[in-house]
């Protein structure tokens, strides 16, 4: 099995799953994949391998794949109130 396209987990998710209005399950559903693996995304205990369902998830969120991991500084993230 691949690794982990990121070396830290998408902390973000939440956040920009909250702000489009979906819960896990509709996102799961959107995405094509289980609930509890968007669970498991959002504290950390996964992280996706696969760069085509990161592409994705940003486009149904509609953020870019660098805002969902909290790479921008355009858009302010709960991991912009812990950098200091």
């Amino acid at each position: 099995m691949p690794g982990p396209i990121l070396d830290t987990p998408v902390l973000e998710l939440k956040y920009f799953r909250e702000r489009a209005g979906f819960s896990q399950k509709m996102l799961a559903m959107m995405l094509d994949v289980e609930e509890d693996y968007i669970k498991a995304i959002e504290n950390g205990s996964e992280q996706p391998t696969d760069m085509e369902f990161v592409v994705k998830l940003g486009h149904v969120l509609k953020t870019s794949t660098d805002e969902l991991f909290g790479k921008s500084e355009t858009t302010d993230t709960p991991s912009d109130f812990l950098r200091i």
